[in-house]
């Protein structure tokens, strides 16, 4: 006998009566018979299934799945995991048919707590970490557990660390980008995708930001300030900017996509402080502003030393003047 869900073992050939009471309506009922496959392994808190990664998933079902007493969410089925967070950030959790539930870390039922999302169901979480997620589910079916955390950076608090060199150029992801309260306006524009890096100068020099491609209407803005209540905006633009950088001073830097269009997923981006002497030089060669030929990681010449370090070969190797559109 059973409620809604009768497991039982049917031995081949023989002929079983099966009776359906419904005593709450007089309406009809679905009635299904199908062979019953193996209990889920992580029905039970203490069978729960272990995860680690930003973007990571893991199949399940909820079929013959069950309860336990002192389960902190009610729920007619309940499947467990364990997640350890790879790093600081959001993250959002997605069950299919089923509803996730994230409780702080605990070995046992009675000590967790259920965690608040931060916004639209993201969850900030902290490095190391381990977390318990409950996924509750009212039928019998296949479903996949999905964890995603944000892009790295996605959080003013925990942005992509640059250091302090003089020319970086790294990649960016944009995808699953969100906005944080009390953010400001990048370019004048409401913020809608955006990651923060953390950079500091390591000598004043002019210094040219670049991100992604001109088509891309990318925005970048320079901020000082130790917190996102507190910025003071330095330099803002799309696509490329620059700005006079500051001995010991550490800027933050706002990249922003409008999610209308096509956002892209990826987007280049370089950093390049630009001393005195690449200043001339650059003068001399590419008086036009914005010649990508004349850009600080560019190399026209293609000697295996980009545009930024030009001036420093002919200083130190005393070689003769050059002109790249010559060669």
């Amino acid at each position: 006998m059973g409620s809604r869900l009768l497991r039982f073992t049917a031995e081949a050939g023989a002929t079983y009566l099966i009776s359906a009471d419904n005593s709450y309506s007089s309406e009809e009922v679905t009635f299904s018979l199908a062979p019953a496959r193996g209990l889920p392994a992580n029905d039970h808190f203490a069978n729960a299934i272990a995860l680690l990664g930003d973007d990571v998933s893991s199949a399940s079902h909820s079929i013959g799945a069950s309860t336990e007493p002192g389960e902190p969410v009610d729920a007619e089925r309940s499947l467990w995991w364990i997640w350890t967070a790879p790093r600081n950030g959001l993250v959002r959790f997605g069950a299919g048919s089923g509803t996730p539930y994230l409780f702080t870390p605990g070995t046992v039922l009675q000590d967790l707590e259920l965690v608040t999302p931060w916004r639209d169901s993201l969850y900030r979480v902290t490095a190391g970490a381990i977390y318990n997620v409950m996924v509750a589910s009212g039928s019998g079916r296949d479903l996949t557990l999905s964890v995603e955390m944000t892009p790295e950076g996605d959080l003013f608090e925990f942005p992509v660390l640059a250091g302090s060199l003089d020319v970086l150029q790294l990649d960016l992801q944009l995808s699953g980008a969100t906005w944080e309260a009390f953010e400001p306006l990048h370019g004048g524009a409401l913020p809608e995708q955006s990651v923060w890096l953390r950079w500091t100068a390591p000598y004043s020099a002019p210094v040219r930001l670049r991100v992604g491609n001109s088509w891309q209407d990318l925005r970048i803005a320079v901020y000082t300030g130790a917190s996102i209540t507190q910025l003071s905006p330095v330099a803002e633009g799309v696509s490329e900017i620059q700005f006079a950088a500051v001995s010991g001073t550490t800027y933050s830097i706002a990249v922003d996509a409008p999610t209308s269009g096509y956002p892209p997923a990826q987007v280049s981006f370089q950093l390049a402080t630009e001393p005195e002497g690449y200043v001339g030089w650059r003068a001399g060669f590419f008086p036009t502003f914005g010649d990508p030929e004349g850009a600080p990681l560019a190399n026209p010449d293609g000697d295996a030393l980009p545009n930024l370090f030009e001036p420093v070969s002919y200083t130190h190797l005393t070689l003769p003047t050059r002109c790249h559109r010559c060669r």
